[in-house]
């Protein structure tokens, strides 16, 4: 993680301040990776919910999956 702190003793004629931006190949690796942590996260919620719960129904299931995975982070339904 990167840390900026500003530097009111700082003085140049051009008055802009260029930050460089990371790589686009490694952005998607990180967007790939936060994709394979939820994949998990969504697969073991499933698991720990039909355990507890034996039989449950589809709509039911997913009812349950989401109430356990809202405050990891905000799902998106596709339909």
């Amino acid at each position: 993680m990167d840390y900026f702190e500003f530097n009111s003793n700082f003085t140049d004629k051009k008055k802009r301040i260029k930050i460089p931006r990371p790589p686009d190949d490694e952005k998607k690796k990180v967007v790939e990776g936060v994709e394979k942590d939820r994949t998990y996260a969504i697969d073991a919620a499933l698991v720990r919910v039909m355990k507890s719960r034996k039989k449950l129904g589809h709509q039911q299931l997913v009812t349950e999956c989401v109430n356990v995975l809202e405050n990891m982070f905000k799902l998106k339904f596709v339909r």
